[in-house]
């Protein structure tokens, strides 16, 4: 993997920023909640998170000349919707000479991605994964299941927290 990354830096120079085309996906649900309410004093604190939840997905395309393409799902991203992306959304925005980069990396591993191509050549992508970072959070609480400072401070006067 390190020598990897060291020949894509290399090839970085040779790249021509106008020919590459970065996606990304991204997903949120609605039952998500934090867990934590506040109430007056001696009021219970409610917190509300749908048992039903609905989910969804967004996925976009950019280049450096703009937006090449962007579509919303309900639900989760899975190889057949993907291929869908590429062959309405992605495809037809495409020159010929364009490369693309996706975060997604899992779904670019999928037997469907591998056979799609726009233009019926063989798929096209730049796609480096990155270890997770062993560093520390600059912001208590960000990323890790520790509670932030601001949550374990006093709640204000004449407020209860459950």
């Amino acid at each position: 993997m390190v020598l990897d990354r060291k020949k894509f830096s290399e090839e970085q120079p040779a790249m021509n920023a106008d020919e590459l085309v970065f996606l990304d996906e991204s997903g949120v649900s609605t039952a998500l909640s934090n867990g934590f309410a506040w109430s007056k004093a001696g009021e219970k604190a409610v917190v509300h998170a749908p048992i039903h939840a609905k989910r969804l997905t967004i996925i976009g395309a950019i280049a450096a000349d703009g937006l090449r393409g962007k579509m919303e799902v309900e639900g989760s991203m899975d190889g057949q919707t993907f291929k869908r992306f590429l062959d309405e959304q992605l495809g037809p925005n495409l020159r010929k000479a364009m490369s693309s980069s996706w975060t997604g990396c899992a779904l670019t591993r999928s037997r469907v991605s591998k056979r799609s191509s726009p233009s019926g050549e063989p798929p096209r992508s730049i796609c480096r994964p990155t270890p997770q970072s062993t560093t520390p959070s600059r912001f208590a609480g960000h990323g890790s299941r520790e509670p932030s400072e601001r949550s374990r401070r006093a709640p204000s006067p004449g407020y209860a927290r459950s």
